[in-house]
């Protein structure tokens, strides 16, 4: 049982910067849904390089739609990455994060199924704030993968991002009414939500069919022992004791008492 949860927790370290590239947005008007694809705005991390990106007087916006910028930001988590003035260099912040994109409905009287709107929030500090990106994703069929043409920035922290390509052209799907106002999907938030299940069921197994394991064929008595492999779990305190001693002696051995 101890394996199921270590591959699971394997997995979600492994896929923690993955989110789904189609998502299907509703226009509640018209009662239509349509899919967008963002697949071919998307680059795997052996790309060194960030094709997409725009630069205005002062910054550039690198952007991969569902995974992480070539670009080096701070943050393992990021499909937005500015370059900024800094003094006479430069550096660069996360301007939104890959696990919080969102792809919702066309924004600024776009029609629903030539355009969708992507999001990407939790960045890097900004202020009192965060650093967040929009994307607003036109249709145009023969831009592929797309560009940027425009960018509007209401405040130091936040900024919307215009750009040309098919992955702004919607197809349609079944209607779907939406459940809360963003009107489209979160892969984020699905992901997490598909992992954090996938945990769950995994630890109640393992401590459900151990207390069985441990009652029916360790004849356990008392409530410590239905615990399975309760000496490795009684030990774990203590473990994690010595492990924050132990960095927090510069990770040098012996000059500490484990109790």
């Amino acid at each position: 049982m101890r394996a199921i949860i270590f591959v699971a927790l394997l997995a979600a370290f492994a896929f923690a910067n993955d989110v789904e590239c189609k998502g299907t947005v509703s226009d509640t008007v018209n009662k239509h849904s349509y899919t967008f694809d963002l697949s071919s705005l998307h680059h795997n991390d052996q790309t060194y390089v960030d094709t997409l990106f725009f630069r205005t007087d002062t910054q550039i916006y690198y952007v991969n739609f569902c995974g992480q910028t070539a670009s080096a930001c701070e943050s393992d988590d990021t499909s937005v990455c500015i370059r900024i003035p800094n003094g006479s260099d430069y550096q660069y912040v996360n301007g939104g994060s890959t696990s919080t994109q969102k792809i919702t409905i066309a924004e600024g009287g776009q029609s629903p199924q030539n355009s969708c709107t992507v999001t990407y929030s939790n960045g890097a500090k900004c202020g009192n704030s965060q650093y967040k990106t929009k994307i607003i994703v036109n249709c145009q069929n023969n831009a592929v993968p797309g560009f940027f043409y425009d960018i509007d920035q209401p405040n130091d922290c936040e900024a919307t991002l215009y750009m040309y390509s098919a992955a702004g052209c919607g197809e349609d799907a079944p209607y779907v009414e939406p459940t809360d106002d963003s009107s489209g999907m979160d892969g984020g938030e699905i992901f997490a939500m598909v992992v954090l299940i996938i945990l769950a069921v995994a630890i109640v197994l393992y401590f459900g069919l151990g207390a069985v394991y441990q009652w029916k064929v360790k004849e356990a008595q008392s409530g410590r022992e239905y615990v399975i492999h309760n000496e490795f779990w009684c030990a774990v305190p203590g473990l994690i004791k010595d492990g924050v001693m132990f960095i927090a002696h510069g990770f040098k051995k012996g000059d500490y008492v484990s109790v």
